[in-house]
């Protein structure tokens, strides 16, 4: 959701701190802002035990006619038990889908 914010929302959020919740935690504001660009350009973020030791996750927008984001969808699991190259064509798909099903209810 970050990803997709207004800049103002990020500022906030890094004039706030970034917290370390695990060893993997982003907490520098240069390379989260740069991860921010990577999940833009891609359509998709990636989790990979930064807020949990042991998760991982694979999330992607659900974005309104523009380019906010009104929310998301996300497949997360046990990183023993999950690879993310298996479920994240499978998340992109299913946020293009909801995306242009809002697009057109609106």
């Amino acid at each position: 959701m970050l990803a997709f914010s207004s800049a103002d929302v990020l500022d906030t959020v890094l004039a706030a701190g970034l917290p370390r919740l695990t060893a993997r935690t982003l907490t520098m504001p240069g390379l989260l802002t740069r991860q921010l660009e990577t999940i833009r350009d891609h359509g998709v973020a990636y989790d990979r035990e930064e807020s949990g030791t042991g998760v991982l996750c694979a999330a992607a927008p659900i974005l309104d006619q523009g380019t906010i984001a009104i929310g998301a969808i996300s497949a997360s699991g046990w990183s023993t038990r999950m690879r993310l190259d298996h479920v994240t064509s499978a998340v992109h798909t299913a946020a293009l889908s909801l995306s242009r099903a809002v697009g057109r209810a609106a």
